[in-house]
């Protein structure tokens, strides 16, 4: 043997694990910080919800519902939650809803052809208003407070609190598709086999603005059982992969 003992080599390598660990904290931190604002936010809208449904209940016993009440109190909390979900990049996610469960779940005690109606007006009216193009007027501000006057308006807010709650909440988990991708994408050869649902979590990242490093440490703190390289490997594995998708996804971009 003809090393000898370095006392540098080993404070060297002390001081990029405890960088690594502090690394790592800090991501699950930032993470933790993350849903614990999306928990919120679903969760002030969904109280507003709660206390429209209850109220529009005792219409059938005389009662009066007042709309304009309700618009002032459930909007302001609908924006919040479109702002959350916009800058999260967590609208692609509207996609991979399984319509039917949502339905039969959030919708079984209410009349069937009002759930679906709106759950789909919901779900219309929820990639309309995350869109970045997206602006708030007065105008949108009048129809969406007109709703509330009438039953099927409700219903669309009834539904509409589920898909918040199915997004930003851990509820979420019941509710989505089986592979969780698309189905206009099915096509794409990395959404297929047994990388499937990993790949399509490296691009619902990577569409949010992580870069490839960023998604190899996420991916392998988040999924150690099913980690890859920690450095440049595994960082070319999530770009190749991603440059492969966008391929397919965007071949007039070659």
């Amino acid at each position: 043997m003809t090393s000898s003992f370095d006392p540098k080599a080993i404070e060297s390598v002390s001081e990029q694990f405890e960088k690594q660990q502090a690394d790592a904290k800090r991501r699950r931190e930032k993470e933790l910080r993350r849903r614990q604002e999306w928990e919120d936010a679903a969760w002030n809208f969904a109280d507003n919800i709660l206390k429209l449904d209850q109220d529009a209940h005792e219409i059938q016993f005389g009662a009066i519902l007042d709309a304009s009440y309700y618009a002032a109190r459930v909007l302001p909390t609908f924006w919040i939650v479109c702002e959350v979900i916009r800058k999260s990049g967590l609208r692609e996610r509207l996609d991979v809803l399984d319509e039917e469960k949502m339905i039969v779940f959030h919708g079984g005690a209410r009349d069937r052809e009002m759930a679906t109606a709106g759950y789909q007006q919901a779900l219309s009216l929820l990639w309309e208003c995350t869109s970045p193009q997206f602006k708030k007027t007065k105008a949108i501000e009048r129809q969406l407070g007109g709703t509330f006057g009438h039953s099927a308006g409700r219903h669309m807010w009834y539904m509409m609190c589920a898909i918040v709650k199915g997004l930003l909440t851990e509820q979420g988990r019941l509710f989505i598709k089986a592979d969780g991708i698309p189905q206009r994408l099915a096509d794409v050869a990395q959404f297929k086999g047994r990388n499937a649902v990993r790949n399509w979590q490296w691009w619902t990242w990577s569409r949010q603005g992580m870069k490839s490093a960023q998604i190899r440490d996420r991916w392998n703190t988040e999924r150690p059982e099913e980690k890859i390289g920690e450095k440049a490997k595994g960082r070319d594995i999530v770009r190749k992969t991603l440059e492969a998708i966008k391929r397919q996804l965007f071949p007039s971009r070659r």
